[in-house]
């Protein structure tokens, strides 16, 4: 994993990276539980070198605005916020920016392969810096 881009008791969505080709995930949900898949499992999506750099953008935009807290850091130590401060407003406006609103239909597409998450998402800088 690159980064996650959503957590719901786990990572449901964000991108990885395996034998240098970059795949969107995403956890499926079931709609008769009303729950996500379990055990979770993360399906990978092939995505282009320019669907990366947009996801990249988001991502980096989203931790400038709102902080980070999925371990994957666009941002130099000293111009990280903490997202636990008052995340809450900071994501709502993150949100109502039209450009944050990103409609992927990714999971539209063949799947390449799936994974489980780790027991501990720790997820590390990787290419995506």
């Amino acid at each position: 994993m690159l980064w996650v881009s959503g957590v719901w008791d786990g990572p449901i969505t964000g991108v990885a990276e395996r034998r240098a080709t970059r795949y969107w995930f995403a956890a499926r949900f079931d709609k008769a539980a009303d729950e996500w898949e379990f055990p979770r499992r993360l399906f990978l999506y092939e995505i282009t070198d320019d669907e990366f750099r947009e996801e990249s953008e988001l991502h980096a935009r989203f931790e400038r605005i709102v902080g980070n807290l999925t371990y994957c850091f666009h941002l130099p130590p000293q111009e990280r916020i903490n997202a636990s401060a008052d995340a809450g407003r900071r994501t709502a406006d993150f949100y109502e920016d039209e450009r944050n609103k990103r409609r992927r239909d990714y999971d539209a597409r063949p799947v390449a392969g799936w994974f489980s998450p780790p027991k501990r998402t720790t997820v590390s800088r990787g290419s995506a810096g």
